[in-house]
């Protein structure tokens, strides 16, 4: 049997789906924060790039490129990937490693 769904239907199961992937945003210790920090300071102060993994919106992505810039105001790094200059709010980032 062949049944027709409408658009609306097939959109909130596809979102259904994917609320099923997303994690908890991860709680971190404080010898993870200070490594974060370390790799932060060194991406910064000797131009070395940086892998950070970013949790956003129940998911983890990775980028690579080198902290440009650390804005306190706002609680975020600028970080230039060679393709862009992305803004990422430090308390996203769950995990950083030299490359």
């Amino acid at each position: 049997m062949n049944r027709m769904m409408l658009p609306e239907h097939k959109e909130l199961l596809i979102k259904m789906d994917q609320d099923k992937k997303k994690v908890v945003k991860p709680i971190l210790d404080e010898q993870e924060l200070e490594q974060i920090n370390i790799d932060i300071y060194n991406s910064l102060n000797y131009t070395m790039t940086i892998k950070a993994t970013i949790w956003e919106d129940g998911y983890f992505k990775g980028i690579e490129g080198i902290v440009d810039k650390i804005d306190y105001v706002s609680k975020t790094l600028l970080i230039d990937t060679d393709k862009e200059i992305l803004r990422i709010p430090i308390c996203n980032i769950s995990k950083t490693e030299m490359i």
